[in-house]
């Protein structure tokens, strides 16, 4: 499923990427053992870069969501 990212936004896109994984995350959509998706397949998701992709990952692992 393609998630809508807004490259024109006033929210860079990597954080609007990073926030869409953080909700999943909390959620519980996205459970403590799961795995994400490739960088590749995660940038054919949201539509963006995959350097995009690895800021928003990088985000999320300072936060601790992610390792």
């Amino acid at each position: 499923m393609l998630t809508v990212v807004n490259p024109h936004g006033d929210v860079p896109v990597y954080k609007q990427v990073a926030t869409d994984l953080r909700n999943k995350i909390q959620s519980g959509e996205l459970g403590p053992s799961a795995r994400l998706q490739s960088e590749k397949d995660l940038a054919t998701e949201y539509n963006v870069g995959r350097d995009a992709v690895r800021e928003a990952l990088a985000m999320l692992r300072g936060e601790g969501l992610i390792e």
